[in-house]
């Protein structure tokens, strides 16, 4: 396991209680994502914790379990897309932080932020969707 997927792995044991950063969070995630628009929401990663807390936030903030399936043929196996493929979930989860349906988002929507405490949340989310970072040895 690379050192970044091994971050990732401590970051998604992470537990947060507080409804306005598994928001934060969620934002993070979708909104860097590997498709975030009215017609369809997805994540590609190949780290089966990062996709199974994404599915968990998906669910329990927007009553919606994403598809997993494997990647197509320019991927290696190990790759997972996580798609969320109704067009009716993605526009509402899109009106729920504020972005414009059919428009795709083209900026952070900063009122998602409740507090101070939810931009950690945001990156935690960013990171873990596209992040990457050296091992410091």
């Amino acid at each position: 396991m690379t050192f970044s997927l091994s971050v990732k792995s401590e970051l998604c044991k992470v537990s947060v209680s507080k409804r306005c950063c598994k928001i934060s969070e969620a934002y993070g995630f979708l909104l860097y994502g590997h498709s975030f628009s009215c017609d369809g929401i997805s994540l590609l990663t190949e780290n089966a914790e990062t996709a199974a807390h994404y599915a968990t936030l998906t669910d329990s903030l927007f009553h919606v379990r994403p598809e997993f399936c494997a990647h197509g043929a320019d991927f290696s196996s190990r790759f997972l897309l996580l798609r969320i493929p109704s067009r009716k979930d993605c526009e509402r989860i899109l009106q729920s932080f504020g972005h414009p349906v059919p428009e795709a988002p083209l900026a952070v929507n900063r009122r998602v932020f409740d507090r101070s405490c939810c931009i950690g949340a945001f990156l935690r989310g960013v990171f873990l969707d596209c992040g990457t970072v050296s091992n410091p040895k």
